[in-house]
C-alpha cells in the first residue's frame, strides 16, 4: 500500500507544478535582490568617512583641535536711538539743502495753487493744525509735504479719501485727503 501511494504523490508532483508552479522558483532572485557580495554596478564608490562607515569599516579621522588666540568678537556697538538717527538727517540736510525750486511770478493762480502763493503748481494742501501744509510729488508716488512752520515729511495716501502725514519727528496725523 504505500509503494501505491508513493508511485501516486511522484505522478501528481510533476503535475502541480505545472499548475501551481514550483514552490521555490523565485527565491534565486529575491535572494540576489537582497543579499549580495557587492555586486551592484550602481553602488556608489567612494571612500569618504560616511562611505566607510555605512559599509561597517573603521573611519580614522583627526580629531578637531581649538583654534588658537581669542575667536570671539569684541562688544558690538550699541545700537542708535531713533533721536540719533533723526539727528544725524538733520545734520546731514543742515549740509547739503535740498534743491529749491523757482517761485512762480507773484500773483500766479496756475493749476491748483493758491492764488498769490509760492506753491508748485502740482502741489496739494492738506488742512493742519496751524494752517495748511503744502505737498509735493516727487515722483515714483513718492509725496512729501511742507508745514507752516517748515517742517517736512512724508505724506501716506489712504486711498480711502484721507492721507497719513509723518512728521520728521515721527508724529503721525490723518486729514481729509485733497480733490
Amino acid at each position: 500500500m504505500r509503494r501505491i501511494a508513493l508511485l501516486g504523490l511522484t505522478l501528481l508532483l510533476p503535475a502541480c507544478q505545472t499548475l501551481v508552479g514550483s514552490p521555490v522558483a523565485g527565491a534565486g532572485g529575491f535572494i540576489a535582490d537582497t543579499h549580495t557580495y557587492h555586486l551592484n554596478p550602481n553602488r556608489p564608490a567612494g571612500d569618504a568617512p560616511n562611505m566607510l562607515r555605512s559599509e561597517g569599516r573603521n573611519a580614522e579621522q583627526e580629531p578637531l583641535t581649538p583654534e588658537p588666540g581669542n575667536v570671539w568678537p569684541g562688544p558690538s556697538a550699541p545700537e542708535p536711538t531713533l533721536q540719533d538717527i533723526q539727528r544725524e538727517q538733520n545734520q546731514s540736510e543742515m549740509i547739503e539743502p535740498p534743491p529749491s525750486r523757482p517761485a512762480p511770478p507773484a500773483g500766479s493762480t496756475s493749476g491748483g495753487s493758491a492764488p498769490g502763493s509760492a506753491a508748485p503748481p502740482s502741489a496739494r494742501f492738506y488742512p493742519v493744525p496751524g494752517g495748511a501744509a503744502v505737498g509735493t510729488s516727487l515722483g515714483n508716488g513718492v509725496q512729501t509735504y511742507t508745514d507752516p512752520k517748515g517742517g517736512t515729511g512724508i505724506v501716506v495716501p489712504n486711498g480711502n479719501g484721507t492721507s497719513t502725514l509723518i512728521g520728521p519727528d515721527g508724529s503721525v496725523s490723518s486729514v481729509p485727503t485733497p480733490r
